[in-house]
């Protein structure tokens, strides 16, 4: 058997209608129970009502704006394109640097330079290059957009020149225990008789004088030998002896008694 609740507490005539006790004592538990999920119900109801009241809502935060790679390709694409070529020199003697970088970050490539200091690299219109070398200070190079398709430049670099200080190295913490150390030295005594001994003048001289010629000597003495002869090749012999008109003089000079003059003999 089924109870409706509902149905009873409709009807306006049931508070005076008598039930069994059993069946009061359950509209009384079924009375109890819908009250109590009532006030359950409207304390949910506030509670929820409460703290939406009293809770500030959270701020939204910035909305960060990220430019995507794909974003700024199309922009790049947009650029002109430019041909940059020039000569890479030094200020001091204006002769071209080879192995020069000349780098785009931008465009994240770059070139270097020959060995003449020239280069040619192909980039956009607003880019900016970096020009390094090691010695150099380092450059920077913006390309202009002025409408031209090509760009001739010279580009000069300054030296960087880093002078360092002057370090004295010693075998000893100071000067004076240096001092020190090389005035107590002492020699051992065989070696300083044995300098003695070779560098003795009658030694020396007796090297000297008994020393053969050297291949450098032998040399000399052959090509001026040489030189001479071709020299007198088509002249009379330079040896008196084998000489016929020497002859010739001395046997004219003996007939005709020039050897007895007093003259000749006072010459001779």
């Amino acid at each position: 058997m089924t109870l409706n609740v509902s149905r009873l507490a409709a009807c306006p005539n049931a508070a005076n209608t008598s039930y069994p006790k059993p069946y009061q004592q359950l509209m009384t538990i079924a009375q109890r129970l819908l009250s109590s999920t009532l006030i359950c119900l409207l304390g949910l109801l506030l509670s929820f009502d409460l703290s939406a009241q009293v809770q500030p809502k959270p701020s939204s935060p910035p909305a960060k704006t990220t430019t995507k790679p794909e974003d700024v390709q199309p922009q790049r694409l947009n650029k002109r394109i430019v041909q940059v070529s020039g000569l890479v020199v030094s200020g001091d003697d204006q002769v071209g640097v080879p192995g020069v970088n000349i780098f785009i970050p931008k465009a994240g490539r770059g070139t270097s330079t020959n060995l003449y200091g020239y280069f040619s690299i192909a980039t956009l219109a607003g880019d900016s290059a970096v020009v390094s070398a090691t010695g150099f200070r380092k450059q920077y190079y913006f390309i202009p957009d002025d409408g031209r398709q090509a760009i001739s430049v010279i580009i000069y670099l300054k030296a960087d020149t880093l002078l360092l200080p002057e370090i004295e190295i010693f075998p000893y913490p100071t000067e004076e225990l240096f001092k020190q150390a090389v005035l107590s030295l002492k020699l051992p005594e065989a070696e300083l008789a044995n300098m003695h001994r070779n560098l003795d003048p009658g030694m020396l001289n007796s090297i000297r004088y008994n020393a053969r010629m050297s291949s450098n000597e032998n040399y000399r003495s052959y090509m001026s030998q040489e030189i001479l002869r071709q020299e007198t090749r088509y002249n009379a012999p330079s040896l008196q002896l084998l000489n016929p008109f020497a002859w010739n003089r001395f046997i004219k000079s003996v007939r005709r008694g020039d050897l007895k003059k007093k003259e000749y003999q006072k010459t001779e």
